[in-house]
């Protein structure tokens, strides 16, 4: 299950004008992944 599985976490307070660029890249991010077979996701922080 570890090879299916992914976990992001990042920081708390993020620039409102950096939001839509992180959204962009953590889709296509999520997106390349599935398509390799990970199906499993976990967010978090401190």
């Amino acid at each position: 299950m570890r090879e299916k599985t992914c976990c992001f976490t990042g920081h708390r307070n993020i620039p409102p004008e950096e939001l839509e660029g992180i959204r962009q890249k953590l889709e296509t991010t999520i997106l390349e992944l599935y398509s390799q077979g990970v199906i499993y996701y976990g967010a978090g922080g401190a």
